[in-house]
């Protein structure tokens, strides 16, 4: 639970209205497939390992939802998971 909570500390640094809007806006959620065609530095094979294995890199989860059989990623989240700002990519 220690992991978790270095997560909530980093997201707690963002302003909360920020976050709210970052996590509403319908249009920041992407399938893996549209990530790749708008940022050709990941393959669709990288995503996919990536967020299958989400549980194992401290933040990446709050990126990802899952409706149906599909993942939808929250693409400024990920954007901040990366750049080290949401969790941890260790």
């Amino acid at each position: 639970m220690l992991e978790g909570n270095h997560s909530l500390k980093r997201m707690n640094e963002m302003n909360t209205n920020q976050l709210s809007e970052m996590f509403s806006n319908l249009s920041n959620w992407k399938t893996i497939s549209q990530i790749t065609e708008s940022n050709n530095q990941f393959t669709k094979s990288q995503l996919k390992h990536l967020f299958w294995k989400r549980d194992e890199h401290i933040g990446l989860s709050q990126c990802v939802t899952k409706i149906g059989n599909k993942l939808y990623v929250n693409e400024p989240a990920f954007a901040l998971w990366l750049s080290g700002r949401l969790g941890d990519k260790s």
